[in-house]
């Protein structure tokens, strides 16, 4: 059986997915604070001031219902409006049953899960308290987190990757074959063999 490993963002989409949902939620509100709020976490998370997952949980919380039902229902609408691009064409060719398929993400799952069903998706998750408050994140596959949820998944090797940011390059040491992807372009293609 091949593993073959897909990211999402800029890999099977042309934009960053979860930046688009928040510029989306920040043109129907009303509230004039709330945009350079989300630039100055973009700028803190850029510099390594905050984390990444830090910036997406401050931006949940900003800009998001805080029950996970409204926000479930807002991530599967939006799902619908995300611009696939060609290299979905080989993971599409990829769906075998001799193949192990993997969208590996730090973006939401509840968006990526209704354009792949049939996919095994590994990607952010919430905490949710016992009254379907959202508390957070409870996962956030991003740099070496990546591997950890392969491993935890029983996968450590990868026949082949495909991606698009130097975070993504801490799953190289467990693949065979590795395809950086550029604007739905593959850009370059590294092997061990």
């Amino acid at each position: 059986m091949k593993v073959l490993v897909f990211d999402f963002d800029k890999t099977l989409t042309y934009k960053d997915s979860f930046t688009q949902l928040c510029c989306q939620r920040m043109l129907h509100m009303t509230r004039w604070w709330v945009f350079p709020v989300y630039i100055t976490l973009k700028i803190l998370s850029k510099f390594r001031l905050i984390s990444v997952k830090r910036e997406k949980e401050i931006a949940i919380y900003i800009l998001f219902p805080h029950r996970i039902s409204e926000y479930n229902k807002i991530c599967q609408e939006f799902s619908s409006r995300i611009k696939l691009n060609p290299i979905v064409n080989r993971l599409n060719k990829a769906i075998d049953p001799r193949n192990r398929v993997i969208i590996l993400s730090a973006s939401p799952r509840e968006y990526i899960q209704p354009l792949f069903p049939e996919i095994e998706i590994y990607a952010t998750e919430l905490k949710v308290d016992h009254t379907g408050k959202i508390k957070g994140i409870d996962r956030h596959p991003y740099g070496p987190a990546k591997s950890e949820v392969l491993v935890a998944q029983g996968v450590t090797h990868i026949d082949e990757m495909y991606y698009d940011s130097h975070s993504d390059e801490v799953l190289i040491p467990l693949c065979d074959v590795w395809h950086k992807v550029a604007a739905g372009k593959i850009i370059g293609t590294y092997s061990k063999l």
